[in-house]
């Protein structure tokens, strides 16, 4: 979606003590502004101005492509050492107005660190890497307020954590964090409060090279096309060893896509596309970008953003989707048979009304059956967030996702879909029997250095919703970059980049949130697939 989302908190935190939150690099979404998950701010997107009609298809670039040579990045063979050290914040370095203490009860060993939160003050703890490998760092501080801040190792940030103000000490653990063996520091900053810190301890961690990518390669739907079975096994068997470069592309153009090609020298493996207007009856010519890149040997894929009651936001729309939840099995019926129960009462003008906009989406799609091109379908995205009016109630989002997943394949027989689930909160997963891919949307506008993190921890924790689905970045501002993705193992199917401001600013300059150098490195690794490495028939 385009949106400045300053930050999002995903409540997937790992918890030790009573109140203490960690945001590590490689885990939960986070920034220095630290805005609670329910605070995001968005901007509309339903204005986004649609190609002129009958305006020509554009799809080859007119511009020289840059050639570059492709880094070739060989997985690590970890050899884990055990490590578990304490190391006592009193006995690290001080400066400024920092200095060690004794009268906050409940510190262990002879007293703990208060003032770093002052000017000029810092607290710097030195610890020893036993190997180079993964380790968690469990933090331990005391604040009288409210408290957030971030930890530095070797003065780049890992990650932001939280303190609830009780006035106790409360550990905060970072997880996934790849030191090289040796000494490292240790630091904290941007506090808004006063704390004391106690205590830090450094231990291994095998998660990294325990996780299992575990994806069946069965799709959801009995009755899929062989050439959707093709792509999703693909998709499966690529999963854990290498990442499918992916890009968001405005409506009707290849806008994004070709700025990415002008850079990197090259296509995206996927090209995602958005089915908007089509379901407001407008044609944005998107479908024939898509046929044409599939052509061409790429993936295509479609978000469906659907404005309903005025508007996808739920504050602008007045659509009641709770409304139009009933008991019938109104995703398989005729059109007769619907009218017959509308004119008796047995189904809600928001549920006609519902349905009247997924054949509309129908017709786009069975355009792309025709031609049997596979596509990596995403509807209502971000429901859990609550945003928009699909993720006000969990309940109707639940029957309104299946209402779709019923109405395409068993009464349009689209069986050309693969269905993306992209509910941001394993509370409001669908169930395996309706998706095939698990996704999550990553945006992060804190220009911290855990910016292009491999995001591992995300990774991990939506691998457990589903045993067998491929986990992906559905929509993202910075892709992870491919040495994180190698170190930390952290092979998400695919990962997108948003459309719009993301690629290309107003003013007409390439990258977003990342440097030119970022897309180049991401497009010639070979951590990443593009469009020119993909075979999947």
């Amino acid at each position: 979606m385009i949106k400045r989302i300053i930050c999002v908190m995903l409540a997937l935190v790992l918890l030790v003590g009573c109140g203490a939150q960690s945001s590590p690099a490689n885990g939960t979404l986070a920034s220095d502004h630290n805005i609670p998950y329910e605070q995001i701010v968005t901007e509309d997107v339903t204005d986004t101005p649609l190609p002129e009609a009958g305006a020509p298809l554009i799809t080859e670039p007119d511009f020289d492509l840059p050639t570059y040579g492709q880094s070739e990045l060989e997985e690590i063979d970890f050899n884990v050492q055990y490590c578990l050290e304490m190391y006592q914040a009193e006995e690290g370095e001080v400066s400024g107005y920092a200095q060690a203490a004794a009268f906050r009860e409940g510190y262990i060993g002879e007293g703990y660190v208060s003032g770093v939160s002052l000017p000029d003050s810092e607290l710097r703890i030195t610890v020893a890497a036993v190997s180079d490998q993964h380790y968690n760092i469990t933090v331990c501080a005391a604040s009288d307020k409210l408290l957030t801040g971030i930890m530095y190792v070797d003065g780049s940030a890992f990650g932001s954590f939280s303190l609830s103000g009780s006035g106790s000490f409360e550990a905060v653990k970072f997880e996934n964090i790849y030191l090289s063996e040796g000494e490292h520091y240790i630091t904290f900053g941007k506090l808004t409060a006063e704390a004391d810190f106690d205590y830090v301890i450094l231990e291994d961690s095998k998660s990294v090279i325990d996780f299992a990518y575990n994806a069946g390669g069965v799709l959801s739907n009995s009755k899929a096309s062989d050439s959707a079975r093709a792509l999703y096994e693909y998709l499966c068997q690529s999963y854990g060893k290498a990442t499918l470069s992916a890009q968001q592309c405005s409506q009707g153009t290849n806008n994004e896509i070709y700025e990415v090609l002008r850079y990197t020298g090259k296509y995206p493996a996927i090209r995602f596309g958005e089915l908007m207007d089509y379901a407001t009856g407008a044609d944005s010519g998107d479908v024939e970008y898509a046929i044409d890149y599939a052509e061409n040997g790429g993936i295509v894929g479609y978000v469906w953003h659907w404005v309903k009651g005025g508007s996808v936001y739920a504050e602008k729309s007045d659509f009641d989707v709770k409304k139009a939840v009933n008991a019938h099995d109104i995703a398989r019926m005729s059109e007769s048979k619907l009218n017959e129960l509308y004119e008796s009462g047995g189904v809600s003008d928001e549920a006609m009304s519902l349905l009247a906009d997924i054949d509309e989406i129908a017709a786009e799609l069975l355009r792309l059956k025709e031609l049997d091109i596979p596509v990596l379908f995403r509807p209502l995205p971000e429901a859990s967030g609550g945003w928009y009016w699909w993720g006000e109630d969990k309940d109707a989002y639940l029957w309104l996702y299946r209402l779709i997943y019923m109405r395409l394949t068993d009464y349009w027989h689209l069986d050309n879909l693969i269905f993306v689930w992209n509910g941001q909160d394993k509370d409001w997963y669908v169930g395996d029997e309706w998706c095939d891919i698990i996704s999550l949307d990553i945006y992060d506008f804190s220009e911290q250095a855990w910016n292009s993190s491999s995001r591992v921890n995300l990774l991990h924790t939506f691998a457990e919703i589903s045993l067998t689905k491929p986990v992906v970045i559905s929509e993202c501002n910075v892709l992870p970059s491919p040495v994180n993705i190698v170190t930390d193992r952290a092979y998400f199917g695919y990962a997108c980049v948003w459309s719009g401001e993301y690629v290309v600013d107003a003013q007409g300059g390439f990258g977003g949130d990342m440097t030119e150098a970022e897309w180049v490195v991401f497009y010639n690794s070979s951590a990443v697939i593009t469009r020119d490495e993909v075979n999947f028939e």
